[in-house]
């Protein structure tokens, strides 16, 4: 066998290792993927208006959230100041 060969057998052995990792990864053993699930584009791949679209969604989410945590934590701490005036 010469070098070639060789480094070709390493380099499919990786890739399979890689795809049995990627499989285990998220998802329980024998369970198919959800085929309704869009396929992801990577971020770098996108027109610069899919790419300022995709950062107010994320920019929007992360807003969201953090005014729910903190009408949250408002409440209790309205709800524990409240316990302590009694």
């Amino acid at each position: 066998m010469n070098g070639e060969e060789h480094m070709a057998e390493q380099v499919e052995a990786e890739e399979e290792e890689d795809r049995e990792a990627d499989v285990g990864e998220g998802e329980p053993t024998g369970s198919a993927p959800n085929p309704r699930q869009p396929s992801r584009t990577p971020f770098t791949n996108l027109s610069q208006v899919d790419a300022d679209l995709a950062l107010a969604r994320t920019l929007q989410e992360q807003v969201s959230l953090f005014f729910s945590f903190y009408h949250i934590a408002l409440l209790v701490s309205f709800l524990w100041l409240e316990t302590k005036i009694e």
